[in-house]
């Protein structure tokens, strides 16, 4: 039996360690030593920092395993959250944030998002959707080009819960 690799067991059975691309297949392997193969058509990635989980984000997960049956999902690096959030993010460190997400029922892998950009996952995996929340638009959203260029289609999901992590730090801390 394979040795848990974080404190989180949950975590290393969908952690994604490696990919290996076979044609319209892709194989995934996981840290906790288990191995998953899936079509590319019933792939469908997003990305974001997570910071703080909310019923927002999951809703984002179940919404866009709509567009599939195998939801990849991309957590950003500490590094990238406190560049785009500022001072005191993240509120949690990403190991966490991958295990709060890796939780979710609707998500079925997960990876560390370095750089901002889930750019060179979706080059290697070509999912069949790549969704975004309706906080973004296509213009802003950095993977929009490769989709485009690759043929994947690109859904920004519409928020139908009116959530926010500022928001949500803001009232938690009682700035509000």
């Amino acid at each position: 039996m394979e040795t848990a690799r974080t404190d989180f067991p949950w975590l290393d059975l969908k952690w994604i360690e490696e990919i290996a691309v076979h044609g319209d297949a892709v194989t995934f392997w996981f840290l906790g030593g288990r191995r998953f193969s899936v079509m590319r058509q019933s792939i469908v990635m997003t990305c974001g920092n997570f910071d703080p989980l909310h019923l927002g984000h999951v809703d984002l997960f179940h919404s866009s395993k709509r567009h599939g049956s195998f939801l990849v999902v991309g957590v950003d690096e500490d590094s990238a959250v406190k560049k785009q959030k500022g001072r005191g993010r993240p509120t949690h460190p990403v190991e966490h944030r991958l295990a709060m997400v890796a939780g979710c029922n609707a998500v079925d892998a997960v990876y560390l998002q370095e750089g901002g950009t889930s750019e060179p996952w979706v080059q290697r995996i070509v999912p069949f959707a790549f969704t975004k929340g309706s906080d973004r638009c296509e213009k802003t959203i950095p993977e929009a080009p490769i989709c485009e260029r690759l043929g994947i289609r690109l859904v920004v999901v519409q928020r139908r819960l009116a959530y926010s992590s500022r928001k949500l730090i803001e009232d938690v801390s009682g700035t509000v």
